[in-house]
């Protein structure tokens, strides 16, 4: 409790230091001053988040700061949605949320019951079901789900799918063919999840060198990203400096 309420205070305290030197309405001083709590909520959206929007930073913060409030907002206006038109469409949004949640076994059925003629081999079907199917553990349906993809869509690239796909083989223990597909993945990959993941496979797996090499290129490599850099892309590089010491 001592350290949320520092961090109320620290907000607050940044909150008029930044309508002051850009020269906010008066009337914001007030708030921030009687209600520093929910003032500087308030401020945030209002001032802002507006302006910051039409940035990937913006809207990052947007979505972060409305999931503190509001956790579950997303999931029932996903499954109003659904509830009230029944779609194809609406049916995969209510599932990623089930997913996000941890609810794999709903996500299941939901998929179950969406993924029916024209959408029986749907790519992003495909692709959300074997990320139910992967987080339930159940690697082998996985990895399935994500060959009918390509088997139905020739062609059809999804990074995230193929990310996937290499976790799918390496949580069957076919190490030798995770580690393929990684090599081709980390190439195009847009972002460090992938080059980490796979190091932690080789590491895990006595390739120590191979690991330590990829943990390293992650570390030099920061400095590139830092401008786009999202929280779970942060967590990534910390894990790889950890590992180069």
């Amino acid at each position: 409790m001592p350290i949320l309420l520092g961090l109320s205070y620290a907000l607050n305290i940044l909150c008029i230091v930044h309508a002051i030197r850009t020269g906010r309405a008066n009337y914001w001083l007030y708030i921030l001053v009687l209600v520093p709590g929910i003032g500087s909520l308030c401020y945030l959206f209002i001032e802002l988040l507006p302006a910051a929007r039409g940035t990937r930073t913006g809207r990052n913060v947007e979505v972060g700061l409305r999931r503190a409030i509001d956790p579950d907002r997303a999931l029932r206006e996903a499954q109003l949605e659904w509830d009230r038109t029944g779609t194809p469409k609406a049916g995969l949004e209510l599932a990623e949320q089930q997913v996000s949640r941890g609810n794999h076994a709903a996500a299941r059925l939901l998929y179950s019951r969406i993924m029916t003629g024209m959408y029986e081999f749907d790519p992003a079907m495909l692709i959300g079901r074997a990320r139910a199917e992967f987080e339930a553990g159940d690697f082998a349906a996985a990895r399935r789900s994500l060959e009918l993809v390509q088997e139905h869509n020739p062609g059809h690239v999804s990074r995230t799918g193929h990310l996937l796909y290499a976790r799918s083989l390496e949580g069957l223990g076919e190490i030798g063919k995770a580690a393929e597909e990684y090599e081709a993945l980390v190439l195009t990959y847009p972002g460090p999840e992938a080059k980490a993941r796979f190091a932690l496979m080789l590491e895990a797996n006595g390739r120590e060198a191979r690991a330590r090499a990829l943990f390293a290129e992650l570390v030099r490599t920061q400095d590139q990203w830092r401008q786009s850099l999202l929280p779970e892309d942060r967590e990534w590089f910390d894990l790889a400096r950890s590992k180069v010491g």
